[in-house]
């Protein structure tokens, strides 16, 4: 079980992959560091999606304390809405953090990430660079139907520098719409924390679309390697109910919100 980035360009956008030269190709593969992921593909290929994620942080020397998750409802039905500073590894900690208090967790990605496999049982994917795969369609549908806890990062990309401040991109309110269309109460968390100046630096570089997904999602398993980390909580949440529209939905930024996690 590998992952080729070259041949994750053919799938994603084929006609774009043609034009990117060899040189780039490999270049990309590094950055994203390839070999890495398919270690962790290949040593970790026996375990469950949620020990997978587990196995990693721990490969990878991250760790969190948690305070505050417990005061929510189990049987709760929530969206976790949170910032998104790590790319794929706040995703990974927060899923492991909601899988302990719920038992399970889906989590709204990009559907390039399919291509882990392992991970893919806990992953709700949304194409956002073209049209709706049926399937992934279905799956949505069903995951916001189910009794499971979903997080999701209404950013859609990592945070960014800007004039020296890292944040995310304005919040897509589409979360907020589907809370209320599925009953689903909103949690918001916030991350606080930085990538290195590579990663800002890199994320700048766009010249052309093919590589845009991989730069955007690929790079976290060198983002915070060697790090631990605290999630602390009021376990509180939005209520879905009285919701009309998400024009009457507070959207937090910043450490506002009810959760926050230092990287130290």
């Amino acid at each position: 079980m590998e992952v080729s980035v070259a041949e994750v360009l053919r799938k994603k956008n084929p006609a774009a992959a043609r034009w990117i030269p060899g040189f780039a190709v490999r270049y990309l593969a590094r950055i994203v560091h390839e070999e890495e992921v398919n270690s962790y593909l290949r040593d970790f290929a026996d375990l469950d999606a949620i020990h997978f994620v587990r196995a990693c942080l721990e490969r990878m020397r991250i760790g969190y304390r948690a305070e505050g998750m417990e005061k929510l409802d189990p049987q709760g039905r929530y969206i976790f809405a949170s910032n998104h500073p790590f790319g794929g590894v706040d995703g990974l900690m927060l899923a492991d953090e909601v899988s302990k208090h719920f038992g399970d967790v889906r989590v709204v990605v990009n559907d390039i990430l399919m291509n882990l496999t392992p991970l893919a049982p806990l992953f709700i994917p949304v194409n956002k660079h073209g049209r709706q795969n049926p399937a992934y369609l279905r799956m949505f549908n069903e995951a916001f139907d189910s009794q499971l806890p979903i997080v999701t990062f209404p950013a859609g990309l990592c945070s960014r520098r800007t004039n020296g401040t890292v944040a995310d991109a304005p919040w897509k309110s589409n979360f907020v719409k589907r809370a209320v269309a599925s009953r689903r109460d909103i949690v918001p968390v916030h991350f606080d924390g930085e990538l290195s100046n590579f990663f800002y630096r890199l994320s700048n570089i766009r010249k052309d679309w093919g590589s845009r997904p991989i730069l955007k999602c690929s790079t976290w398993p060198t983002k915070c390697s060697n790090r631990a980390g605290a999630i602390s909580t009021s376990g509180s949440a939005t209520p879905y109910r009285g919701r009309k529209s998400a024009r009457k939905a507070h959207l937090p930024d910043g450490p506002s919100a009810s959760a926050q996690m230092r990287i130290i």
